[in-house]
């Protein structure tokens, strides 16, 4: 779920979990559909069953739609979450599904934020 009031200067962490899937499982991340810009200082981590973006001090450049994307050898899957900060609008949410055997599935994204002190 997405906090509906983020503001600059926030912790945000973007997760993107696995649901199923066959083993070994590739995570990227795109903003807008395109790669995510270095200048944005983006941290993504990732192991077998989850990915998360972290962004440390969340700014209007920030805003957008960020998609993860998972591949095995079977199938590539994505789903897309909007993030906006309060007084900026919010971009449509995009979610796109494949059906194949035995595709990687994964659960809703969520935004966490913390304020930062």
């Amino acid at each position: 779920m997405l906090a509906p009031d983020l503001h600059e200067g926030q912790i945000v962490q973007i997760h993107c979990n696995l649901k199923s899937g066959d083993s070994p499982v590739y995570y990227s991340w795109l903003k807008d559909g395109k790669k995510i810009p270095v200048n944005l200082k983006i941290v993504e981590r990732s192991l077998e069953v989850f990915s998360v973006l972290i962004i440390k001090n969340v700014s209007l450049e920030h805003c957008g739609a960020y998609t993860c994307v998972a591949a095995n050898h079977v199938a590539k899957v994505n789903k897309t979450v909007n993030l906006y900060i309060k007084g900026k609008p919010s971009l449509k949410v995009q979610q796109k599904r494949h059906l194949v055997r035995r595709p990687v599935e994964l659960k809703l994204l969520r935004i966490l934020a913390q304020t930062t002190n």
